[in-house]
């Protein structure tokens, strides 16, 4: 069996991770058209995995991005400074702190009253850390990464 680089690794979760977004956004699709009883459980779960699956899709874009940078900016110090374990264990490290983190977020914020998921309105500053968690702060890396490999 060939063995894989830290780079390919990192793609090939990518791969993986953005197919189970897209999996449990359909679900929830289908169970958001359906006219079965939603319960809160069955919100909070769905929402929530999509929600992880794509800010662990996120922050593997930004180890994708660390990679490079430093691939490119210190090709001859990139073997000591990080090796394919690193990223396995950052990975998996990664992606069990933002599930534990997203799926509190959400059963702290999801109900399923009338039978339609829904969200509270009150909850405010948890949206705003949900935004920040899986949006802009990968995004503010991503770019400052970028960047650095383009001066």
């Amino acid at each position: 069996m060939k063995r894989i680089g830290a780079a390919s690794f990192l793609i090939i979760y990518l791969s993986v991770m953005d197919s189970l977004t897209l999996t449990a956004y359909l679900v929830q699709r289908q169970l958001y058209y359906t006219d079965h009883q939603k319960t809160t459980w069955s919100c909070r779960f769905y929402h929530s995995a999509g929600l992880s699956f794509a800010g662990v899709a996120n922050w593997t874009l930004v180890l994708i991005t660390v990679e490079r940078f430093l691939s490119v900016c210190y090709p001859f110090r990139r073997q000591l400074l990080i090796s394919k374990n690193f990223f396995i264990i950052s990975v998996g490290i990664l992606s069990i702190v933002l599930t534990l983190v997203i799926f509190t977020m959400e059963a702290l914020t999801a109900d399923a009253s009338e039978g339609v998921c829904q969200e509270h309105d009150d909850e405010h500053l948890l949206e705003i850390a949900r935004v920040l968690i899986i949006y802009a702060i990968p995004f503010f890396f991503i770019a400052i990464f970028t960047a650095a490999v383009l001066r």
